[in-house]
């Protein structure tokens, strides 16, 4: 059984380089 792929992420935010957003 293949791993269900994650849901397409939007192509809106660059890859994990927010340095202004902080959670």
């Amino acid at each position: 059984m293949k791993t269900p792929l994650p849901p397409p992420m939007p192509a809106d935010d660059p890859p994990e380089e927010d340095e202004e957003e902080e959670e």
